[in-house]
């Protein structure tokens, strides 16, 4: 941050002062909660900082933070290291992010009280149908489905005050016991206690002994499905074509979320249906501790690695970022406001591979990185890369 003032002011905070610079923001381009357009120029003021003139590349891109629609969370509650820490995403730009069900009814309330009182990122959340969640990870002593107490779980849910909590989660395909038995035990679970409360259901679709559309038929309008491209048995193209029951799914309102994970994803399925219609509601990473900036997993470090992906494979720009800022901000109840958070991003060279679970790889030629990030007159993330 710079030291020395060109036009400097001051206001009082108790017994402290402190000064204010306006910085000028020219050139990139600017969101506007569709598309990106010319900007036309913005001033931000700025506690603590001297007068600046920023300069932007004709591709940098200026915007009200990013969503991640599926990111694990730590809280105290944990038991062992799973979740991210939310300040190591607020610090890079990412200003909201939904948590899809890492704790259940018996340890929610704690992880929620967390999130609200000590975290600056705007955090919804899910919980989970087990009711220990994931506080030991991987899990161990799983309740069953028939072992699950409905009434607890909702009980659970209703008890809630915060207006964060969107609805039960459930993992298809994921327990150590999984049966057909067990994945539709789960569903009917879900959508029972979802009827109950007024809630979504999140279902995990990746690695579900059954047909798709045994599952979507489940799910009701606002309900999602994450990891809607993953690679392994019963995916999209299970059957031998793309799956009609999942475009009438997305048709009836159905949320189709990315929800990477690497594992949970594969290119080539992604490739197929997205070119018949089969597309996105929001991209999201799945992230957790074992994969945010960790060179040696090569497979994923945050979302924006994701969505330079999809970039870099010919998506239309404008719909990626409605898929990381407006249509989660509407769906969650996220909202964005450029005015009191604006973040830069810059393009860059890149060679990161970003693999898939079934074998898949496709390498980042270019990517966009968080280069400045101002949150309410405070400079979060400073642009010393940037011109100035």
């Amino acid at each position: 941050c710079a030291a020395a003032l060109s036009r400097p002011y001051y206001f009082r905070i108790g017994s402290m002062e402190e000064f204010m610079g306006i910085w000028t923001i020219t050139g990139g381009k600017l969101w506007n909660g569709t598309a990106f357009t010319e900007n036309p120029g913005l001033s931000r003021e700025l506690a603590g900082e001297a007068d600046r003139k920023l300069t932007l590349e004709p591709e940098d891109l200026i915007l009200p933070g990013v969503i991640d629609s599926h990111v694990h969370l730590w809280a105290p509650p944990s038991i062992s290291r799973f979740g991210m820490d939310a300040e190591r995403l607020y610090a890079q730009g990412v200003v909201g992010a939904v948590e899809p069900g890492s704790f259940g009814c018996r340890n929610w309330a704690q992880a929620s009280c967390y999130w609200t009182n000590a975290e600056k990122l705007r955090i919804k959340s899910f919980m989970h149908v087990l009711p220990d969640g994931f506080a030991v990870f991987p899990p161990t002593n799983v309740s069953r489905p028939e072992e699950i107490d409905e009434n607890e779980v909702a009980a659970a849910i209703q008890a809630d005050t915060t207006d964060t909590l969107l609805g039960v989660k459930i993992h298809l395909g994921f327990l150590y016991y999984k049966s057909e038995e067990t994945d539709r035990g789960q569903l009917r679970l879900a959508r029972s206690i979802a009827d109950k409360t007024g809630k979504r259901v999140l279902a995990h679709i990746s690695g579900s002994t059954l047909d798709l559309q045994e599952v979507v038929s489940y799910l009701k309008p606002g309900d999602i499905v994450t990891h809607m491209y993953t690679g392994f048995e019963k995916n999209v193209f299970s059957g031998g074509s793309l799956s009609s029951a999942m475009l009438e799914a997305k048709k009836r309102g159905v949320i189709m979320d990315v929800g990477h994970a690497a594992k949970h994803f594969s290119w080539d399925v992604f490739r197929k249906a997205y070119g018949q219609g089969l597309t996105f509601d929001t991209i999201s990473t799945d992230l957790t501790v074992f994969s945010f900036h960790q060179p040696e997993s090569n497979t994923l470090y945050d979302i924006y690695h994701l969505f330079s992906a999809f970039l870099e494979i010919g998506i239309d720009r404008d719909e990626v970022f409605r898929a990381v800022t407006t249509t989660p901000a509407k769906i969650y109840g996220l909202p964005l406001d450029i005015e009191k958070q604006t973040l830069i991003l810059r393009r860059m060279e890149s060679h990161l591979p970003l693999a898939d679970g079934v074998g898949g790889k496709l390498e980042l030629h270019t990517e966009y990185r968080p280069a400045c990030f101002v949150d309410n007159g405070k400079l979060i993330l400073s642009p010393d890369c940037m011109n100035g």
